[in-house]
């Protein structure tokens, strides 16, 4: 793996509650048989408490209560280590937007927040992902 960028964000609800998202991003060059490029993010997270409502201020947080089944008997938040995504013009825009500092992103997210719309981007990788947690190690 090549890494390109690492950045780590905090999400934070309005009680003081927060969860810092480091997100180590790269590309995969020829990976697997098909000899394709793709680029892999691996997250580590850290809580304000040991508390269930800083664990809600992950933005992956609610991806356990839709989606695939499965996931929802095995994945929780602070297990979602990382994803690998087809290296194409859809993924390249959604890479820049994930890796955007909050500050950048404001001017372009409407009438969402930076965190929601970040929220909605990690949510975005993570659905077009062909490998998800207990698939990346780092």
């Amino acid at each position: 793996m090549t890494q390109l960028k690492k950045n780590t964000f905090r999400f934070s609800d309005e009680t003081g509650n927060w969860c810092d998202v480091s997100i180590t991003l790269g590309r995969e060059a020829n990976y697997g048989t098909s000899g394709r490029t793709y680029y892999s993010t691996y997250y580590t997270y850290a809580y304000s408490s040991h508390h269930p409502d800083a664990f809600q201020c992950n933005p992956l947080f609610y991806l356990n209560e839709a989606g695939d089944p499965k996931l929802k008997r095995t994945l929780r938040p602070w297990e979602h280590v990382g994803s690998l995504i087809y290296q194409n013009a859809l993924s390249d825009t959604l890479v820049k937007y994930l890796m955007m500092d909050f500050k950048l992103l404001e001017d372009l997210c409407g009438d969402d927040s930076p965190q929601t719309y970040k929220s909605s981007i990690m949510e975005s990788y993570y659905a077009l992902s062909i490998l998800h947690p207990s698939s990346l190690e780092e």
